[in-house]
Parts: C-alpha cells; structure tokens; sequence
C-alpha cells in the first residue's frame, strides 16, 4: 500500500510539473511573439508592457459600458508608469445583450480608454462634452453656467462630490481647453479615465494620459493631500 501510494504521488508531481512547465512554455510563446508586434516593440520604447489580449477582468468602473454583455475583450492592454502614476489603457471589445435581444444584430462594440491612478477612492463622476456619449444619462448634474451646461453633461449619483470637483476654475480651462471639448472623462474608484468610440490608438494615448494628468492639476488639491 505505501508503494502505491508513494507511486502515485510521483505521478502527482510529475502532472503537476508538466502542467507548470505547458504553462510557463504558453507564456514564454507569448512573449516571444509579442516582441515581433509593433506595438509591443513601441511599448517597450517609453517602458510600458503591451499584450494583444489580456483574459483578466479589467474594468476600470462599475458603471457603462462595462457589464452586462454576451462578451466582452480587453484588447491592446498597455500597462506601465507614466508621470510618475501607473497607467493602464486598452480597447474594450463587448456585444450588448439588448442589441442582439430585440434583433439589431449582434456586432462588437469597441470603446477605448486610458486612465492613470489616483490616490483615494471616489465615486463616480462622468463627464462628457456635447457629442460624445454620456454613459449616466439618469444622472445629470445642472450647474449654474449655462454655458458649461450646454457644452458638457455631467453625471453623478452624489451631485455634491460633482459641485466639489468641477469648481468656476475647473469649469473655465475645460471650456477652454480642444482635448477637454471632444474627450469624454470619468472619476471613480481609485482611476481617472478618458474614454473615446472606436480601438486604442497609440499615438492617442499620451495625449489622452497628458489630459488626465493636466485634468489632475485642476482638481481641488483636497481630493489627494498625498500628491
């Protein structure tokens, strides 16, 4: 009996070791051939790591349009340092289940984002300018300038915290500002993300991460007293 059991668990190692080694051997494959995509080569350049496709769960918020989908991808994932914050940015592939419940046909969606990390954790805030879609319809903030009004829409479940972002000062350089006027935005949770329709593209990526970091510097200091 002790042999058997001896034997067996020789068996087990073995297993184990050729499932780690097929594991190990996938991944070693994967970096080799993502050293020949020229994204990833370009990555590399600035520091920052690319994969074509990560399979863990990526979503930088609770809210649209992440959720709720027959599928969704994260596609052309940059992860990295950038400004002295971490950066995560990717191109979120997903087909919505009412579309293809009600016969509208069943084609991906893709919706890219960038975002850095902020210290804290916040809820959440989205901000988009007039013709770029609002992802908290439900939620609307008024402000008092009906000129801001006009050119943005700004959502929240907690309409204070809004008010206390997007101070007269913040206001005005986003009026002011082209990247401000065509790049929707969000802050919850621990990120600050600028989202855009369509696939990342890198040459859109300092931009938007520059935006962001810019955005930051707008913001009332209280909201991170560690910066």
């Amino acid at each position: 009996m002790g042999v058997q059991v001896a034997v067996y668990g020789v068996f087990a190692l073995i297993a184990a070791a050729a499932v780690v080694g097929a594991v190990l051997a996938l991944r070693a494959d994967a970096r080799r051939r993502a050293l020949g995509d020229p994204n990833a080569q370009w990555a590399a350049i600035y520091g920052l790591h690319y994969l074509r496709v990560d399979h863990a769960p990526l979503h930088l918020s609770q809210r649209g349009p992440f959720g709720g989908h027959f599928t969704e991808q994260f596609a052309h994932v940059v992860r990295g340092q950038y400004r002295g914050a971490p950066l995560l940015a990717y191109t979120y592939r997903y087909r919505p289940v009412l579309r293809t419940l009600i016969g509208e046909g069943d084609s991906e969606e893709e919706v890219s984002f960038v975002a850095v990390a902020v210290p804290g954790s916040f809820p959440v805030l989205d901000v988009a300018p007039s013709g770029v879609r609002s992802w908290l319809p439900g939620e609307r903030v008024e402000f008092e300038s009906n000129a801001f009004n006009d050119r943005f829409a700004v959502g929240s479940p907690n309409p204070r915290f809004a008010y206390d972002v997007i101070h007269p000062r913040l206001m005005e350089w986003l009026m002011a500002d082209a990247r401000a006027l065509s790049t929707g935005w969000r802050l919850e949770g621990p990120w600050l993300m600028a989202s855009g329709e369509g696939p990342l593209r890198v040459s859109e990526l300092f931009v938007r991460a520059d935006f962001l970091h810019d955005l930051i510097a707008y913001m009332p200091g209280h909201l991170w007293p560690d910066r």
